[in-house]
């Protein structure tokens, strides 16, 4: 072999080589964006799953007590959660009907408040109203006026959009407290320089919890997480309307 026929083939085989590897590199790289495309598409429809679901359980929980409303949105989470164009993935469907079985399972449970439960009805635009359980079918509240009185659950809800009262729970049975409801009681007939913001029904239910007036928990999110504190409340379910 001489020199120029030597020189030919180290070449050949060097671009040979380069082309070897160029066409790998390309493949692996096809292949890792392949798995990160097939990844993100599956995150995506875990998410819109999740989504759809939470939405579905909004609709079912301001539902309330309507037997036609609820089997609606129940049909609507399990055909939507379920279907291929929602959750293509066995994960999601498995997350689907984990939330949906869990979901519809407290929607069913109904309960009685106990004297100090802390209770709540759903408002407009993602508001709520909060009050204190005394016993007797009486909720203490304070009302837009900046009354302090007691009321009957109908009159709780008067005016509103509400149909359901939740009442604090752990297990599945209510929590509630005594001194909760004596503090409560207490109040009766006072009043108290009501503001939407500032001064409202949810600083006034959490002055029941902790004993304080002055307190700024003014929003249901830190009234339920003062309900856990005091009551040991983890779930919301239902008030049993039978019972009203």
């Amino acid at each position: 072999m001489g020199i120029k026929d030597f020189f030919s083939n180290a070449v050949d085989a060097v671009t040979d080589t380069a082309k070897s590897a160029t066409d790998a590199i390309k493949y692996n790289s096809v292949v890792e964006y392949a798995v990160m495309v097939a990844k993100e598409k599956a995150f995506d429809a875990e998410m819109k799953t999740i989504e759809t679901i939470e939405k579905a359980t909004v609709i079912v929980e301001k539902a309330g007590d309507d037997p036609a409303i609820l089997l609606n949105s129940a049909k609507y989470i399990l055909t939507g959660a379920l279907s291929g164009s929602i959750a293509p993935t066995v994960v999601s469907k498995y997350i689907a009907t984990h939330y949906v079985a869990n979901g519809l399972n407290n929607l069913s449970m109904r309960v009685n408040p106990i004297p100090g439960s802390i209770v709540y009805c759903n408002l407009f635009l993602n508001t709520e109203h909060s009050g204190v359980y005394i016993g007797n079918n009486k909720i203490v509240h304070l009302n837009k006026h900046g009354n302090i009185e007691s009321v009957t659950p109908q009159e709780f809800i008067s005016g509103t959009p509400a149909n359901a009262i939740y009442v604090s729970c752990n297990n599945g049975d209510p929590v509630g407290s005594e001194v909760v409801a004596e503090r409560a009681r207490k109040f009766i007939s006072s009043r108290r320089d009501y503001n939407l913001f500032f001064d409202n029904c949810h600083q006034f239910s959490a002055s029941c919890l902790t004993g304080d007036p002055e307190n700024r928990l003014t929003i249901l999110t830190m009234l339920k997480l003062q309900s856990d504190i005091t009551l040991d409340a983890k779930q919301w379910l239902h008030w049993d309307r039978r019972n009203w």
